[in-house]
């Protein structure tokens, strides 16, 4: 039996780790994956065209081994602009005295980044480059989108691991820790933005599931 674990990958770094992992397992196993284990990256590069077709040239692959879209590839781009506005709104009416109605968001320099001429363009087109602080908001624009992600896949390899734990009926076996991994560079903009708010959801979801 695999060791049961989640590897989360962020950004264009994860991505790449773990579709080299990916190879890895496939190669040890066969050309089949360890049900106990379950690879996820999430990151702005968009790999759907404008049809909703996946398009083979944005895609990082090894060969022919790729992440899977929508279920080991989940893409969190956004257009953020509507946001960053009502985020400089909220922080100037706050600034008058009125009460404020995205205090979780007010950690965002909504008025440099507009300031700053930021097109609409590169919002639209999730060009966050190395932009640690757009990065953490497009998490909070797609905090659902990700919770539900990490949620389903853990939920997936707890119950893996309880049918296999059944049907070998050890008792030695009855205690399977999980083990999660979050991969990630710490100088980009996705990775590096989001990796301390992703371990924090991780706990939140892994504390609900495995009490």
């Amino acid at each position: 039996m695999t060791r049961p674990a989640m590897i989360i990958g962020l950004g264009g770094t994860g991505q790449q780790i773990l579709t080299f992992l990916k190879k890895e397992l496939l190669e040890i196993g066969g050309d089949q994956l360890p049900k106990e284990v379950k690879l996820l990256a999430f990151d702005m590069a968009s790999r759907v065209n404008a049809q909703g077709i996946v398009d083979q040239e944005k895609v990082y692959r090894l060969g022919n081994i790729m992440l899977d879209e929508n279920k080991e590839y989940v893409c969190i781009r956004d257009n953020l602009f509507p946001l960053v506005q009502k985020i400089k709104i909220d922080q100037e009416r706050v600034e008058a005295g009125q009460p404020a109605q995205l205090a979780h968001l007010h950690w965002f320099p909504a008025k440099e980044f507009i300031e700053r001429s930021l097109s609409i363009a590169s919002f639209e087109a999730g060009q966050i480059g190395s932009s640690r602080a757009l990065g953490r908001l497009c998490l909070f624009q797609n905090a659902h989108k990700i919770h539900n992600h990490i949620r389903t896949a853990l939920a997936d390899i707890k119950l893996e691991v309880n049918n296999m734990v059944l049907a070998l009926d050890q008792g030695f076996a009855r205690f399977q820790p999980i083990e999660i991994i979050v991969v990630s560079s710490l100088a980009g903009g996705t990775g590096a933005g989001i990796f301390i708010d992703i371990a924090w959801l991780i706990r939140l979801i892994a504390d609900e599931l495995i009490p």
